[in-house]
């Protein structure tokens, strides 16, 4: 039906006048020719038709007062025209039994095209459904999956939050853990002059009795004389307190103490007694 619509009625009507004016023969062969073989054979040939059957009451609209001798001229003429139209007439005749059989040829490939091309429409429905439920499925599953996506990002956008909240805790750790640090360290100090004092006090204390052990040997003898001898337990008094303080006063300033002053003439109680006071403050 497309290739029967490019061609009108006028332009067979021309295309058949032009071939009468030149002398041509008018058949639907010439007449496709000259239209470039646009259009059908059955298009064409009825639109022939047409034109003759117009020609023909044309040529019976004419005057027929004429004289006998061009009357006959004109039979004559007629006569061997529709003689030539008649041959004209038996090959179109002939062309159109061809175009006939051609046409059915055609209406059969047409009929073939037409049966494939409603399988084909009736596979594309049937594939369109598929696609369909096919959309279908996959619009439920883009929708899930942007539901799962809005509460991954609540779940990211919390954790984000928490991850800040830890790291400020963190951040507030770090000086909590320089203090302790600093604490280990002055606890440490602190033990080690803990252990230091009290091995100078264990040594002051060994000192101690040691000191004791002398004074009750140089206590004075009642059966002795008092005289210049009595001079000399107190020389030896003295010496020994002398020497248990310099020891006592190098080993608290090696621990890192100020040892209290004491004088030669101190007594020993009290040395001791100021010796315990110093081990305290260390």
């Amino acid at each position: 039906m497309g290739r029967d619509a490019s061609v009108t009625d006028q332009q067979v009507y021309d295309v058949a006048d032009e071939l009468q004016r030149n002398g041509e023969k008018v058949s639907v062969r010439a007449i496709r020719r000259m239209l470039g073989g646009v259009g059908s054979m059955g298009t064409i040939t009825k639109f022939a038709q047409q034109w003759r059957e117009k020609n023909g009451r044309a040529a019976e609209a004419g005057p027929r007062a004429l004289p006998i001798k061009v009357q006959r001229a004109i039979f004559e003429h007629t006569d061997q025209e529709v003689a030539r139209a008649q041959a004209d007439l038996d090959e179109e005749l002939h062309e159109a039994r061809r175009d006939l059989v051609a046409l059915a040829d055609n209406n059969e490939q047409l009929t073939l095209q037409l049966e494939n091309l409603h399988a084909d429409v009736k596979r594309l429905e049937g594939d369109n459904a598929v696609l369909e439920g096919r959309i279908a499925q996959l619009l439920d599953d883009l929708g899930a999956v942007r539901n799962e996506t809005a509460a991954e990002r609540r779940n990211a956008e919390i954790g984000r939050t928490e991850l800040a909240l830890t790291k400020q805790r963190l951040e507030s750790l770090v000086p909590l853990e320089q203090e302790l640090l600093q604490l280990r360290a002055d606890f440490e100090t602190q033990r080690e002059a803990r252990v230091r004092a009290e091995r100078a006090a264990a040594v002051l204390e060994a000192e101690r009795a040691n000191l004791a052990q002398r004074l009750t040997e140089m206590k004075p003898n009642p059966s002795r004389d008092h005289g210049s001898n009595g001079d000399e337990p107190r020389r030896r008094q003295k010496g020994s307190t002398e020497r248990h303080h310099t020891a006592a006063e190098g080993l608290l300033t090696n621990e890192g103490c100020n040892p209290v002053p004491v004088s030669a003439d101190t007594p020993t109680a009290d040395l001791e007694s100021d010796g315990a006071k110093q081990m305290d403050l260390c």
